[in-house]
């Protein structure tokens, strides 16, 4: 069998539900982050009976530093943003049956009144697409850009690992540039490269031939490899 070597673009905190998927079939996994986040802390009242619309687990971080949670309603994209949503107090309505932006808004559109303030918590680079598709369907949508993501510089150990690996995995269009911008100096032809969403794999192909997951999945990420 082959030998694996895996690189996720993301902190060990937030790979390690793949990483752990990825190493139990025998793979070896390196989380090497090319971005942090700074949040905003910014003055903002909540009108009353808004729905929040969580996609990520740090726009839940940045509502709790602008907002202390009352058992605000709200919708998921997927069971990491369900599990830290319900440990923080929110009332969970419900989540995408996969975690897809596309059948989140899917969701909506079925399931809620357009009467229905939505408030979306997100990053300076965000799904306009989601955004324009509810207001086009009539939802009285709110972005709040509560965080961004700023390049973390790859280390030289870093370097050394992505060198040496066999596959890549981006999670985001910020991760793209802020990976890119960085590597100049080694040839990437004998590498594999995949994206997480469809924006991603825009930006990813600019750079490198490249796969698109179908799902945002570790067991997808196998499917396609084994």
């Amino acid at each position: 069998m082959k030998k694996f070597k895996v690189i996720l673009t993301r902190s060990k905190k937030d790979g390690k539900g793949w990483e752990k998927i990825l190493k139990g079939k025998g793979l070896e996994v390196h989380c090497v982050p090319v971005q942090i986040y700074r949040f905003n802390k910014i003055n903002y009242e909540i009108p009353e009976n808004s729905i929040i619309v969580f996609t990520s687990t740090k726009g839940i971080k940045g509502f709790l530093k602008i907002k202390e949670n009352k058992n605000y309603d709200c919708i998921v994209l997927g069971e990491r943003e369900e599990e830290e949503a319900k440990k923080f107090g929110f009332n969970v309505i419900f989540k995408s049956n996969f975690p897809s932006s596309k059948n989140l808004l899917e969701k909506i559109i079925e399931n809620l009144p357009k009467n229905k303030k939505l408030i979306y918590p997100t990053t300076l680079i965000y799904n306009k697409e989601f955004e324009e598709k509810l207001k086009k369907e009539g939802f009285d949508l709110e972005v709040l850009i509560l965080y961004k993501p700023v390049k973390r510089k790859i280390s030289k150990k870093d370097l050394n690992i992505i060198k040496n690996s066999t596959d890549l995995v981006f999670f985001s269009p910020s991760q793209v540039q802020n990976f890119f911008s960085q590597i100049s100096n080694f040839s990437m032809k004998e590498k594999r490269f995949w994206a997480i969403g469809e924006k991603t794999y825009e930006d990813l192909k600019e750079f490198v031939n490249c796969k698109k997951l179908n799902k945002p999945e570790a067991e997808e990420f196998l499917k396609e490899i084994l």
